[in-house]
């Protein structure tokens, strides 16, 4: 199955930018429970609570120079496809207005990466991630994250995603802390 992960996340792209939502969804949730990936939990669901304190305290006890130096995945590619899923997922769910399961999906793509190590998307997963500790109210952690994720992006392989990286950062998280003159100087 796993030799099809690349065709499928293209199917789940295609039939999201195609106008059908619902089948790239569909897709994307299968494709992730034949993986062995837990569906994506809603906000208020309990696990998902406790799931994510201890998430925030992680972070909030790991120090940067461990993120910006992580060893690489020794199963890359595997990652990226598995949090290109997640991050076509996290698309689709926005679209469907669906945002109450997004969190866990900003979550699976932080615990992919720091579980596995690093790999060119990695960057992306601590940038969405930063999204959801703002929306948490968790400010200056939010921050703190999104300053690594733009830091991430200079390692080999990420400078793609840097774009992806930027907006999201600037769109949901930076602007809590900085001026909005200096977000829009930093795009």
């Amino acid at each position: 199955y796993e030799e099809k992960l690349p065709c499928l996340s293209y199917l789940i792209k295609c039939q999201a930018y195609c106008g059908k939502v619902s089948d790239a969804k569909r897709i994307a949730f299968t494709v992730l429970e034949r993986l062995g990936e837990a569906p994506p939990r809603e906000i208020g669901e309990p696990s998902l609570n406790v799931d994510m304190n201890s998430t925030v305290k992680m972070l909030q006890n790991t120090p940067d120079h461990f993120i910006l130096k992580m060893k690489a995945s020794p199963s890359s590619q595997q990652n990226i496809l598995l949090l290109e899923i997640y991050y076509a997922l996290m698309q689709i769910l926005l679209e469907l207005g669906n945002p109450k399961k997004m969190p866990d999906v900003a979550l699976k793509m932080l615990e992919t990466t720091m579980k596995h190590g690093y790999c060119a998307l990695s960057p992306l997963a601590f940038a969405v991630f930063s999204t959801t500790l703002a929306q948490l109210g968790h400010n200056s952690l939010a921050y703190r994250i999104s300053k690594l994720a733009k830091k991430l992006v200079n390692r080999p392989l990420s400078q793609r995603y840097a774009s992806g990286v930027a907006m999201t950062t600037a769109v949901r998280v930076d602007w809590i802390v900085e001026p909005i003159q200096i977000v829009a100087e930093n795009l």
